[in-house]
């Protein structure tokens, strides 16, 4: 039976994917600097699409590879799998900071800059939240969604589980 995800199981979900993200980020980088004539704002611009589009595995297959690796799932907050939609609505929720700062760098308006940072803030202030009894960020708290673990799956070479042992009769007393 699956049930929601802990704080810290999720946190190391988003390790994994920043890890990725930086592997990522490095190789773009270095590809770009090959390129005659490409600047370090054109070199941002993509690295963040790219990073926007990584992300957008949790609309997608319902978890980024950090949460698939750690068998985690985004679904409605009864575990049952969540709608497309729901993920668009949570995806977008949470990494409305990082289309705003997209389209700063597309448009130098100071304005996306900040309202960027802001939300950035406020997602990071809600993403503790997952540490309390509910284990609900506010992004999924507003797109009434969940993080859930799958339980482990029994492999081709797992040993299935006996029934348990009944318990022992003792004979009747005369």
């Amino acid at each position: 039976m699956p049930q929601r995800a802990g704080f810290w199981i999720r946190v190391l979900a988003a390790v994994i994917d920043i890890v990725a993200m930086i592997v990522i980020s490095i190789a773009l980088a270095v590809m770009m600097q090959a390129i005659p004539d490409v600047n370090a704002r054109t070199v941002q611009t993509i690295v963040y699409a790219a990073w926007l589009g990584y992300t957008t595995f949790e609309i997608w297959t319902a978890a980024t590879p950090g949460k698939l690796i750690l068998r985690l799932r985004i679904s409605e907050q009864d575990c049952t799998p969540a709608e497309f939609w729901r993920r668009v609505l949570r995806w977008s929720t949470k990494q409305f900071w990082l289309i705003a700062y997209l389209f700063f760098l597309l448009s130098t308006s100071w304005v996306l800059y900040a309202i960027g940072g802001f939300s950035s803030l406020i997602v990071t202030i809600g993403s503790l939240y997952a540490a309390n009894d509910d284990r609900l960020t506010w992004h999924d708290q507003w797109a009434h969604t969940a993080v859930c673990r799958l339980p482990p799956r029994r492999g081709a070479g797992a040993r299935p589980i006996p029934p348990p042992i009944p318990p022992a009769q003792t004979p009747p007393n005369t």
